[in-house]
């Protein structure tokens, strides 16, 4: 178990499970991924004398923080890139930002063709008859109209993932496109919230709606 946001003692429990599972173990390649879990993966992966881990970046979560909390951040970057024997960013825009603040070294990036972090099964969202009746039952719970255009976000409501900007964007839309819906996938992140005036739009807007996080969105 690992908590979501940082917990210098949760932290240190979590970094001492994973290092006796490692130490105990041999594996022949450990994968880390997201800030956190990269940084206590990779360290106990070296501590348990595992060499081959590989770091894929999929993402910065950081990327709009300021002042001692970027430079702590950067800190960690920095270590799990060090300590890792291959990083794998999911865009090669991603890569550049490693190379040019200096927090990982050139020749131990590389990239899976154009940038790719799992992939996407294109039969799993295929438009079946299947998929489409669920659609449609979701969209009558919703009280959208069948031939309502629909923008759909999927992940964290967050401001550094641009929650703001879209919400306000759509708010100017439907002024001029009175059959235009939004719907939002996922959970209010805390540790970035997003405006107060957005958060009211988001449950009082009738041409907005929201699902919480659930396992298998390929209904929605």
């Amino acid at each position: 178990s690992m908590e979501r946001y940082p917990s210098i003692i949760k932290d240190l429990i979590s970094l001492a499970r994973i290092w006796w599972i490692m130490l105990w173990n041999r594996f022949d390649i450990i994968q880390v991924s997201t800030p956190k879990s990269s940084f206590l993966g990779a360290l106990a992966a070296r501590l348990s004398f595992h060499q081959n881990v590989i770091y894929l970046i999929r993402g910065r979560p950081y990327e709009l923080m300021t002042g001692l909390s970027r430079k702590l951040m950067n800190l960690c970057e920095l270590v799990t890139c060090y300590l890792s024997k291959k990083v794998i960013p999911v865009s090669h825009e991603m890569g550049r930002v490693l190379i040019n603040e200096r927090l990982c070294s050139p020749q131990k990036i590389s990239f899976i063709g154009s940038g790719s972090s799992t992939g996407v099964n294109l039969t799993r969202f295929t438009r079946s008859k299947e998929n489409i009746a669920i659609g449609q039952c979701i969209r009558e719970q919703l009280g959208i109209a069948p031939n309502d255009l629909v923008i759909l976000f999927v992940g964290w409501l967050r401001k550094e993932k641009g929650i703001n900007e879209l919400v306000y964007a759509f708010r100017s839309l439907i002024q001029e496109y009175s059959n235009a819906h939004l719907l939002l996938l996922g959970d209010f992140e805390l540790s970035d919230p997003i405006e107060n005036e957005v958060h009211t739009l988001i449950e009082k807007n009738s041409y907005i709606s929201r699902l919480s996080w659930m396992e298998d969105p390929t209904p929605v």
